[in-house]
């Protein structure tokens, strides 16, 4: 049986986006409500307010639902095939020019992280997206596709597979976080199956 690992990385920086390209990006590829990426859209980049990125592999932003990553980090977490694993752009700095190592990504394969301590779900009024937390007990539930090794469970987190992570470890990552994960049975947090995404209610309006 496979075994999986949780890559967190949530520290005290966080990427603060320029107003005005958080409004182009809800304009252009980013849910009015929920701020992730909408179903058949494309990532365009952003341009930060503020320079300082911090030395982690990762880091979430308040703006936008989505990771921002070192490139240098998801080349080893995808063994060089970036593409293949995530939808990606570039970061600008307030001067307009883009960082050399620093992206915006969204993985194409999705998994929440679901917990036995306190779950909760919704979904996006507007997109549909499932959003789910919880504050501990972390499993995962149904055991995830056997052919795919990397998935995006948040802005912030990763899920890898046992060889993956043997990669990132040969690397002195700071402020990663890594912990196992089990798959249960069944669904500890008595919810059954979660699709990752509803039709919103308001679809055919």
């Amino acid at each position: 049986m496979k075994r999986y690992f949780a890559l967190d990385c949530r520290g005290e920086y966080h990427a603060e986006i320029d107003p005005e390209s958080q409004k182009a990006a809800v304009r252009s590829w980013a849910c009015s409500k929920c701020h992730r990426l909408l179903p058949g859209r494309k990532l365009k980049e952003v341009r930060l307010a503020h320079r300082a990125m911090g030395s982690q592999p990762f880091m979430v932003s308040f703006a936008l639902s989505v990771g921002f990553f070192r490139r240098s980090f998801l080349e080893v977490v995808c063994a060089g095939e970036i593409d293949r694993h995530f939808e990606w752009a570039n970061v600008l700095g307030p001067n307009g020019k883009p960082y050399r190592d620093w992206i915006i990504a969204v993985g194409h394969h999705r998994i929440i992280v679901r917990g036995s301590d306190l779950p909760s779900h919704s979904y996006c009024p507007q997109c549909g997206t499932l959003r789910y937390l919880t504050r501990g007990g972390f499993f995962l539930y149904p055991e995830p596709p056997p052919n795919i090794d990397v998935f995006d469970e948040t802005p912030g987190r990763l899920v890898v597979t046992h060889p993956v992570l043997q990669r990132v470890q040969q690397h002195k990552w700071p402020k990663l976080t890594v912990f196992e994960l089990g798959v249960a049975p069944k669904p500890l947090d008595k919810l059954g199956i979660l699709p990752l995404r509803r039709l919103p209610s308001n679809a055919n309006d």
